[in-house]
């Protein structure tokens, strides 16, 4: 608490007061409202209210009979909601999406205080716009409260949640090891045992077909234009990006390729990780955010959404002296992500050169983050290595 406050004093706006607080809160209620009212059957509830809808009304088996992009716990909430009227689904959606989000700011203020929980509030304002039609709240809502529960000695509660999380969206899996990190053991026991026995289920159900559905997103080939390596291909080839499963894409992911940046993701995972040993913050402030932007860049799809992902690590490293510099790309992956969203909701006709340079600045901001987590570290970790051999020569003398 002595080093948030310090640094609220020299950055006031870190801090947001109680009332900023209120007016975040009932902000995002008044906001759900307004888009609970606006769902009629006749207007255009947006890609994916229409998608889980379709999911809902489709005759037999998902991932046997037809093809489902979303992991087991999703599919199980898309189904209920979308079992009546489109209306009725989107209505449901945004009151889910809401109440996750707002739960995710519970859990945060729960596990690390007011002031981070305002942070999150704050880092969220520019996906406002679009955030309330998709899910993507939940599995956030899901990671942060296992963290946060975990933090409070509340473990096999907090592994359990964490796991509903990765079974909800299989992205929450890189920032586990920060329950190591914290010796949370029976946090991340927990944890594992839960996802396992969860996905041994799921995929005796399904088959191994239905990870693939999942992972390759029906089988889409392309690359989405607004990935990392998606977005310069786009501009080095200039070709047309042509919608594939619900996105904009362009050119093939090689198979081959594809295994490979599989196998850079995780090996770059193990690396942020095994750095973060030596790292003075906390595990879920600068490592999450990094482990997080680390998994975007090397996928090949990189929806609107996923900015949100980030959201909840971001507002922990802010406080924290050796997280900051780093929180800032972070911060702004989120922003342009916002911004991006909204010149596209004000100006369909959103020229390619215009949302090429945007996506290439955010695309680049997400790099940065994990680019400057191995530079700061890599100081943290010397400057602690000095720190040790200091006391070591005092003791002897």
């Amino acid at each position: 608490m002595t080093g948030e406050r310090a640094t609220s004093r020299s950055h006031p706006f870190l801090e947001p007061s109680v009332p900023a607080i209120v007016i975040l809160v009932l902000g995002r209620l008044f906001l759900a409202g307004a888009f609970v009212a606006s769902q009629s059957e006749g207007a255009n509830l947006g890609d994916d209210v229409a998608r889980f809808h379709e999911i809902a009304h489709t005759e037999g088996t998902p991932w046997q009979d037809f093809d489902v992009e979303y992991a087991p716990l999703e599919a199980i909430v898309i189904e209920l909601v979308g079992r009546g009227t489109l209306a009725y689904t989107g209505r449901a959606i945004v009151v889910l999406a809401v109440f996750a989000d707002l739960t995710a700011a519970a859990a945060i203020g729960f596990g690390w205080g007011r002031s981070a929980a305002g942070r999150y509030l704050l880092l969220g304002l520019p996906l406002l716009t679009f955030i309330y039609f998709r899910l993507d709240a939940v599995p956030v809502a899901l990671a942060a409260s296992g963290l946060a529960l975990a933090k409070r000695d509340r473990e096999v509660q907090g592994g359990i949640s964490l796991a509903a999380g990765i079974l909800m969206k299989f992205w929450p899996v890189v920032v586990a090891p920060a329950l190591i990190l914290q010796r949370r053991r029976r946090a991340f026991t927990a944890a594992a045992v839960s996802t396992v026995i969860g996905l041994t289920a799921w995929v005796t159900f399904a088959g191994l077909s239905g990870a693939s559905q999942v992972t390759t997103f029906r089988g889409a080939t392309g690359w989405h234009v607004e990935s990392v390596i998606g977005s310069v291909v786009w501009v080095v080839t200039g070709a047309d990006a042509v919608i594939e499963q619900g996105a904009a894409r362009v050119g093939t992911v090689p198979g081959a390729l594809l295994a490979a940046l599989a196998v850079c993701a995780v090996l770059t995972e193990v690396a942020i990780w095994s750095r973060a040993r030596s790292f003075g913050g906390d595990p879920v402030g600068a490592p999450s955010v990094t482990s997080v932007a680390a998994l975007l860049m090397f996928s090949p799809l990189f929806s609107p959404q996923y900015a949100l992902w980030l959201t909840p690590f971001v507002a922990v490293a802010v406080a924290e002296g050796a997280g900051r510099s780093l929180a800032l790309p972070g911060a702004a992956v989120v922003f342009i992500t916002g911004v991006i969203s909204a010149m596209r909701i004000v100006q369909t006709a959103l020229s390619v050169d215009v949302q090429q340079m945007l996506l290439l600045v955010r695309n680049g901001a997400v790099i940065g983050v994990v680019v400057w987590w191995f530079v700061a570290s890599g100081r943290t970790s010397t400057i602690s290595a000095d720190a040790t051999l200091a006391r070591r020569l005092t003791a002897d003398r």
